[in-house]
């Protein structure tokens, strides 16, 4: 599973991240480094239309979960690692710019959001992802926050891609 998990995060994150850096104009994006994503939760690097550098997290989830596209996750423990989470990060305030979260089909963007992560509030009503909840005994504890639920700012964008490329075809 875990194999399978990474070829789908480097099959499909470069595909999100393409439309979100090309949408807000991002320029001069690579990826982090293997620490900055560590220590950092941040998988990519770029600059601003402004200028200023910026960190870029992203996440892209099967088109199987579309459904739920008015929520995201952020990993709140990994109890069998001791890693920093997410949430962890967040709280520490060393956790990227922006969040770009997206649902793919493998092979193309079909949903994305562009969240700017100095408005989340990780203390907004949330609940565990079913079977990944504190007492679950799973290597991550994941809380599901609903977009709507947190503040003003928080949301940068959404793009509904099936809209755009239905109107191209």
């Amino acid at each position: 599973m875990w194999a399978e998990d990474v070829a789908w995060e480097v099959r499909t994150t470069p595909l999100l991240v393409a439309r979100v850096t090309e949408r807000f104009s991002l320029r001069d994006v690579r990826r982090a480094r293997g620490i900055d994503d560590l220590q950092h939760g941040t998988d990519y690097v770029c600059v601003t239309r402004s200028g200023r550098p910026c960190r870029l997290a992203a996440r892209v989830r099967r088109a199987a979960f579309l459904r739920f596209r008015d929520e995201f996750t952020i990993r709140e423990d990994r109890p069998r690692t001791g890693h920093r989470t997410e949430l962890e990060k967040i709280r520490a305030g060393d956790w990227a710019d922006f969040y770009a979260y997206g649902f793919s089909d493998g092979k193309q963007v079909l949903y994305w959001s562009f969240f700017r992560m100095a408005h989340f509030d990780p203390d907004a009503p949330f609940s565990y992802m079913p079977g990944y909840g504190p007492k679950d005994g799973q290597d991550a504890v994941t809380r599901v926050y609903r977009i709507e639920d947190q503040p003003p700012g928080f949301v940068v964008s959404q793009g509904d891609e099936r809209e755009r490329v239905g109107k191209a075809a």
